[in-house]
């Protein structure tokens, strides 16, 4: 997947683990 797809993959993981 490209790497802004990535970037934007990452940052949804960390919130959504940040969030729990």
């Amino acid at each position: 997947m490209p790497q802004s797809q990535k970037e934007r993959y990452s940052k949804i993981k960390r919130i959504q683990f940040g969030n729990s």
